[in-house]
């Protein structure tokens, strides 16, 4: 350190100097999502919800995955190279309905370019010509698409398809694997939820306590950081949170998290639902917890001996 710098931080008030101090940079937690439609392979790739770097405030927490897509390539069947679709600027736009399971409509392809109300798709079987720039045209036109999948008529022309979902840190690797139906979102279709380690191609699965309905399945399970996890053991709650250095040993049952949350009502016997919960910045989760006909949203701290609290602009 120069002996300009040494002395700006002799003369400088605490409070300024402390202003000083470089901020915590912060990374998104980079995903691949690939979706296995018939003899081709959609990937979608990015940060989850963060920009890269991102400096590190107080309340950063992450956007759904489909709102922090970078890029989509597909793979076909008995091809190894990858072809690109660009994708639209204003991909992200709330105002720009574009579901993840682009497969969604049976036999067809969806793709990100809307014509006014309408989107266009293209048959998978043209689907390479389409991605190569031999041909320009949608095959087929579909007017208020959301409200078209959901209506789900005919139930025929809806379609089911495998997704696998990897969220990358640094000491491990979280897998979701499950399935998507039409407009609903992928993390209801969740099957099972495993973690990679560094150096081993062992997917260690992960085992909730109780009865984890397709709701009840966040993304969200990485903190921002990369330094723990947060895990839902039933609809019913709690949570666990676990350090990624005990993770391994979480998961083979030798070790407990290293913080457990859970929520009762005041002056209630009933067990709340649990929903929602995800990392609000590196060290606060944020949940819901609903009984009664009330739903309250809390605030955990790691480390906090009192447990969650709730939710106030003073948090």
């Amino acid at each position: 350190m120069s002996l300009a710098a040494l002395l700006l931080l002799q003369t400088t008030p605490p409070n300024i100097a402390a202003e000083l101090v470089p901020p915590i940079i912060i990374g998104g937690i980079p995903f691949r999502l690939s979706l296995h439609g018939l003899g081709v392979t959609a990937v979608f790739e990015g940060e989850q919800g963060r920009l890269i770097p991102f400096t590190a405030r107080r309340y950063i927490r992450a956007s759904p995955i489909e709102k922090s897509i970078r890029s989509l390539t597909f793979f076909f069947e008995g091809d190894s190279q990858g072809y690109p679709l660009a994708l639209e600027k204003d991909q992200s736009s709330p105002n720009s309905y574009w579901p993840l399971n682009v497969f969604a409509v049976k036999g067809f392809v969806i793709l990100p370019q809307q014509k006014e109300s309408e989107r266009p798709l293209v048959r998978l079987e043209h689907l390479k010509q389409y991605l190569l720039g031999q041909r320009t045209d949608a095959d087929k036109m579909i007017e208020h698409l959301k409200d078209y999948l959901l209506r789900g008529d005919p139930a025929d022309d809806i379609e089911t398809v495998p997704y696998t979902l990897e969220l990358y840190s640094a000491e491990a690797t979280a897998v979701f694997r499950g399935s998507g139906t039409g407009e609903f979102p992928l993390q209801f279709g969740t099957d099972a939820l495993s973690f990679l380690f560094p150096g081993s191609f062992e997917e260690l699965v992960f085992h909730p306590k109780g009865a984890v309905y397709g709701s009840d399945w966040k993304f969200d399970v990485i903190s921002p950081d990369g330094r723990h996890v947060l895990l839902i053991q039933s609809h019913y709650g709690p949570y666990h949170i676990v350090s990624v250095d005990r993770l391994r040993g979480y998961l083979i049952g030798d070790l407990e998290p290293n913080y457990e949350i859970d929520w009762k009502f005041p002056r209630s016997t009933a067990d709340a639902v649990l929903s929602d919960g995800g990392w609000w910045s590196t060290h606060l989760v944020v949940f819901h917890a609903t009984c009664c006909g009330t739903t309250e949203r809390l605030v955990y701290e790691l480390g906090n001996s009192e447990g969650p609290v709730r939710y106030s602009v003073d948090n």
